[in-house]
């Protein structure tokens, strides 16, 4: 009864994967944080929202949603590589670098005993193009992953550290378009409340409720602005670390696979009296995989 069950859910199940999978529910994350932002500032300005939203305000902000994490995503990319390139040069500074992430991607791939590997020696021995060939190399361990079913656990472990890593970049970002936000808003309060002055109204005070979207004007001139801004640059800095550290973990987990799939074809052959092992076709994939 229950594998009835089973196999009569298991293709529904499988096309909601893929509908999440097209749509990367990370970038909604980042994206709704984003979004709060921009109705806070739009508050700040004095910009009247719907009194009554409806199905189709939903929908437009969750529209708008993943449209502001696809541009998380992007920004808090390239601010990783920003944070990476100045730890790098810090630890220069202090005679602690690093070798170039090619080089290190290859002395694991050595730490492994991949050097003679039907399927990763092949870029380890080219030699004066370690960096360049890095991203080649990583697309085809990621091919042999997607290619072969017995290593779908692997593929799984490997495509949720990539979606961590996103989603550590896109809230990366998000954190730094809160922190213009609030500062940005406690001009706009501050221009607010000296017109107010000027024109001899009394100064608004904080409402009873934090929750009243009164105080979202109000609180933009309170004096934890400062200290909430530098909290948030720095969790947007710790951020992009993680980011990196998982985009690395990609990379550890992917020769790590590869070295399993290497031994499990050795004890085949060994097996079957040293019989050949059939090997998965070179898929020539692009793309920035790091």
């Amino acid at each position: 009864m229950i594998e009835a069950l089973a196999k009569a859910f298991g293709p529904i199940l499988k096309r909601i994967g893929e509908f999440f999978d097209l749509f990367d529910l990370s970038f909604f994350v980042s994206g709704g944080i984003t979004l709060l932002a921009v109705i806070y500032l739009a508050r700040g300005a004095g910009i009247p929202m719907p009194a009554n939203a409806g199905v189709g305000w939903a929908v437009a902000c969750l529209v708008l949603a993943y449209f502001l994490g696809l541009i998380c995503f992007a920004v808090g990319r390239s601010f990783r590589r920003l944070v990476g390139g100045i730890r790098d040069t810090i630890l220069v500074f202090r005679g602690k670098a690093e070798e170039p992430y090619g080089e290190r991607l290859y002395d694991i791939v050595a730490d492994h005993g991949l050097i003679e590997d039907d399927i990763v020696g092949i870029y380890v021995k080219t030699e004066g193009k370690k960096e360049a060939v890095k991203g080649r190399l990583i697309a085809r361990m990621w091919a042999e992953l997607r290619e072969r079913p017995g290593l779908k656990e692997s593929f799984d472990y490997v495509n949720h550290s990539w979606v961590l890593a996103a989603t550590y970049d896109g809230v990366a970002a998000a954190a730094l378009i809160w922190s213009g936000a609030l500062l940005l808003g406690k001009e706009l309060a501050a221009q607010a409340a000296g017109k107010a002055v000027e024109a001899g109204a009394p100064l608004a005070s904080l409402p009873d409720d934090p929750f009243d979207p009164a105080a979202t004007v109000t609180m933009l001139t309170e004096p934890l602005v400062t200290p909430i801004v530098t909290a948030l640059l720095i969790f947007a800095v710790i951020a992009s670390l993680e980011a990196r550290r998982s985009r690395e973990d990609q990379s550890e987990t992917l020769v790590a696979t590869m070295a399993h799939l290497n031994q499990e074809q050795m004890e085949n052959q060994s097996g079957r009296g040293g019989g050949g092992v059939d090997v998965a076709v070179d898929v020539d994939v692009g793309g920035d995989y790091m």
